[in-house]
């Protein structure tokens, strides 16, 4: 699991502790922090899919009042016509 923050400076000096040059280890660690910028963490997931339950739930409920109009136009027309 990812960890919310990254210590750039700390990796940066951990890089630069095992020999890379100053130079490198901060490309190195921009390059890192740019790719992290694209994880998606448990709060965003939860967030996008409460998003997308709202709106199934709001999409049945649309389908089921559109059923029940359907289906009593349905009846009142047999009714109507004396098909019942």
């Amino acid at each position: 699991m990812l960890s919310g923050t990254f210590d750039t400076l700390a990796t940066a000096r951990e890089l630069q502790a095992a020999g890379f040059e100053a130079e490198q280890a901060e490309a190195l660690v921009n390059a890192m922090s740019q790719e992290r910028k694209d994880y998606v963490t448990t709060d965003k997931l939860d967030a996008s899919v409460a998003k997308l339950e709202a709106a199934l739930a709001t999409a049945v409920n649309k389908m089921l009042l559109s059923q029940i109009a359907i289906a009593g136009a349905l009846f009142a027309a047999l009714k109507l016509f004396g098909g019942a």
